[in-house]
């Protein structure tokens, strides 16, 4: 991941992580643990991370049936997360980290 998502991007995983979810680096032919951007070397496994990043979505909406937030805000390397914030009907913001 680029330094500057760092932050809102390991607020998500915590979130995720303490509900049991993880990062689906195995679904996606990654060892285990691969969740960093920063150790992706070439294309094909950058559309395999961003991959990996779509397979989150269904995660993130059922977080959002259970905990009902009031909004969501989300970094641009989860570009469906503003249809989610749509989907469940709450404001969502995108920012570029």
């Amino acid at each position: 991941m680029v330094h500057g998502h760092m932050i809102p991007t390991l607020d998500m995983a915590r979130l995720f992580a303490a509900r049991g979810a993880k990062f689906p680096s195995e679904e996606i032919g990654f060892p285990e643990g691969m969740e960093n951007f920063e150790y992706v070397t070439g294309m094909e496994m950058s559309l395999k991370f961003f991959m990996a990043i779509e397979l989150l979505q269904e995660t993130l909406e059922l977080l959002l049936m259970a905990l009902r937030p009031s909004c969501l805000v989300a970094d641009l390397f989860f570009p469906w997360a503003t249809d989610v914030a749509d989907k469940f009907d709450i404001p969502g913001l995108a920012f570029m980290g």
